[in-house]
């Protein structure tokens, strides 16, 4: 436990873009390195938890961070070293996200929803109750596979729709937003 952070021949620390594996398909033993050291976190006391951020992050730990937040910072950390870290694109998001969040005008409004296979959409439509079920790669209605909402929309009403709107996963604008609040306050 001594080195955590584990270093090749030349001293750098190894960062493959993923876990590697052996020709038999087991984990290298760098992916049983990383689980062990990971592993070891779970006995080690609030003290020795501080001292392995310091090492990790070159910086103190912060005063307030309980146990189990240190143990899960430490623990990402080691795979970060491990295996390298979040890619830039992904680190520039986050960092406007936390910026945006500080100043109080961050949003999610914008983000696009994700609708995870398994979720059941209804709808009624004409006095009769129609469910979609999101699969990995589209959509089921009636037994039948639809690559879009928009077409199961079609087939219900007969028209062009929307199929975001049709089934209410459209956010609403932000005139009627407003309409709403001001509809509220009388």
């Amino acid at each position: 436990m001594d080195d955590l952070v584990r270093r090749d021949d030349r001293g750098a620390v190894p960062t493959p873009a993923h876990p590697t594996r052996s020709r038999a398909g087991r984990p290298s033993s760098l992916d049983e390195r990383v689980r062990d050291d990971i592993t070891a976190l779970d006995g080690m006391d609030l003290g020795n938890l501080r001292a392995l951020w310091t090492k990790l992050y070159r910086t103190a730990a912060p005063k307030g961070f309980r146990r189990e937040l240190l143990l899960r910072a430490c623990a990402y950390q080691i795979q970060v070293k491990a295996y390298g870290g979040l890619s830039p694109k992904t680190h520039r998001k986050l960092l406007k996200i936390a910026v945006q969040a500080e100043r109080g005008t961050f949003t999610t409004a914008g983000a696009p929803r994700r609708l995870r296979p398994g979720t059941r959409l209804v709808r009624e439509y004409a006095g009769n109750t129609h469910v979609v079920e999101v699969l990995a790669d589209g959509f089921a209605h009636d037994r039948k596979k639809y690559r879009s909402l928009s077409a199961i929309a079609k087939v219900i009403s007969g028209t062009n729709w929307s199929g975001n709107s049709f089934f209410g996963l459209k956010r609403p604008t932000k005139a009627a937003q407003a309409g709403k609040q001001e509809g509220s306050d009388e």
